[in-house]
């Protein structure tokens, strides 16, 4: 595993990542944002001019304002910051966010859930109009909070469904439901899920049936405490069943599917706390072996956590991003971020890189200005003088690693987007590649004999093609039309 270094000047200063000689580096954008905790946050393309923009919220320090701002992409690094009156969303805080196109006019969507400052719960979708807007759907969801929302065509008739769930201060219960769209409307699928609250979805296809399963943990009971993490199988024909698949039970944590071994097979990251005593932290990797996942390696356990899955070395590996609170005791603990970069399907806890700790807070990330380099959103608290403080930042990834470098060898593939065909020019002793779509599943490989890589059987999305060769290995995004 590759020797690490850090430099990293607290909120606003430049994060320096050393690979030997070669170096990632993350500068913060002067935007001055408005800090929160308690938080959810989201990169979508509200706007369609192919530049990924930011929603997020939550609450600062002190607990009593709620805010939800849009950070639309005017490129250039620049972002304007609209808030919660100016695109008709409410303030909210300790809720959850997704999007999709539910109503299928070419605009992205929200489904987003959450507590409002009177205490009292919001949950709905919210239709993109096109002018940074949004209109609710009035669906007549529960009003709940404390939970977690999910988009996804789980029965794969073309229409995005989603799953929900939270604590419904009105009733004091918890729940869990899915949400089938019939194209005017949606309706609950008739099912005995089990109700959590600080908890997560995490929809994947972890048994290769093309039918998307669904991940449900939290915490499951008001009057028991009952620790929740299970995997709902998805049966066809709008039935789900629960699995006998044992992973950690554990609540204010996160999980995100992702193939971190590149063999088909969509594996696991959890965090939360949970066990017997209830305040055991946990950070584990499981493996997906087809038909089951195994508990392969663990890292520092955190709680109030979140977890960001992306390749940042551009070397084919998918890498993990979390933070959280760690330590022993639920009233106790430091507070810890991490990026544990993938090398060869192994993750090192020892050298992965310490940044500024939060928790109640969120991390995303994306390539919001089109460079081929993965960029970060942080928020949530962090500890100055034993006190809690609310932060906001987007950092620009500005320096590449040695693999990016290669471009300067004539290595370029193109077209991008491809409808055909995909060529690679230039890269001496490139000679095989690979392409996975955005979950990390395999869809095509080969040797690269012609140069030409017939990419007309693929659905139209975003895939990532890696090029390997004589210790060359390199990867780049590209869209299939």
């Amino acid at each position: 595993m590759r020797r690490l270094s850090l430099l990293f000047s607290m909120l606003f200063g430049i994060v320096l990542f050393s690979f030997g000689q070669n170096q990632i580096s993350f500068t913060p954008l002067e935007q001055n944002l408005h800090g929160v905790g308690w938080s959810s946050a989201i990169w979508f393309d509200v706007n369609n001019d192919g530049l990924k923009d930011l929603l997020y919220f939550g609450t600062d320090t002190g607990y009593q304002d709620y805010y939800t701002f849009l950070l639309v992409n005017r490129g250039n690094d620049s972002f304007t910051v609209y808030n919660s009156s100016q695109i008709n969303i409410p303030g909210l805080a300790i809720g959850s966010v997704d999007t999709a196109d539910f109503n299928e006019d070419g605009y992205t969507d929200l489904i987003i859930e959450g507590a409002t400052p009177d205490a009292n719960g919001y949950a709905d979708i919210l239709y993109n109009n096109g002018d940074l807007t949004f209109t609710p759907a009035n669906l007549g969801l529960l009003p709940i909070y404390y939970g977690s929302v999910a988009a996804c065509d789980y029965n794969n008739d073309g229409h995005m469904d989603f799953a929900i769930s939270g604590f419904d201060t009105d009733s004091n219960s918890y729940h869990c439901f899915i949400y089938k769209n019939v194209v005017d409307s949606f309706v609950k699928l008739d099912l005995q899920l089990p109700g959590v609250m600080y908890g997560v979805l995490r929809w994947g296809d972890y048994n290769n049936d093309n039918l998307p399963d669904l991940l449900i943990t939290g915490f499951e009971s008001v009057n028991t405490f009952t620790f929740y993490a299970k995997i709902w199988k998805n049966l066809g024909n709008d039935q789900f069943q629960e699995t006998g698949i044992q992973l950690y039970p554990s609540w204010i944590g996160d999980a995100q599917w992702f193939d971190y071994d590149n063999d088909g097979n969509i594996d696991l990251f959890l965090t939360g706390v949970g066990g017997e005593s209830g305040a055991l932290r946990r950070a584990i990797l499981y493996h997906n072996t087809g038909d089951s996942l195994v508990q392969v390696d663990t890292f520092k356990g955190v709680s109030h956590s979140s977890v960001e899955i992306a390749d940042f070395d551009n070397d084919g590996d998918l890498d993990i991003f979390y933070n959280g609170l760690y330590g022993d005791g639920m009233g106790s603990g430091e507070y810890l971020t991490k990026i544990l970069f993938n090398d060869n399907n192994q993750f090192s806890d020892s050298v992965s890189l310490e940044l500024t700790g939060l928790y109640w807070g969120d991390c995303r990330a994306a390539d919001y200005n089109n460079d081929g380099k993965v960029d970060l959103f942080l928020n949530g608290f962090y500890s100055k003088n034993d006190t809690d403080v609310a932060m906001a930042a987007i950092y620009k990834q500005t320096v590449a690693t040695s693999l990016v470098d290669l471009l300067s060898n004539g290595l370029k593939i193109s077209p991008n987007p491809a409808s055909d065909y995909l060529y690679v020019q230039g890269g001496k002793g490139i000679s095989r590649y690979r392409i996975t779509d955005i979950s990390g599943r395999q869809v095509l490989q080969g040797k690269l004999t012609q140069r030409r890589i017939d990419v007309r059987g693929l659905v139209p999305g975003t895939y990532v093609i890696t090029l390997q060769g004589k210790g060359i290995k390199l990867s780049q995004k590209f869209i299939k039309q």
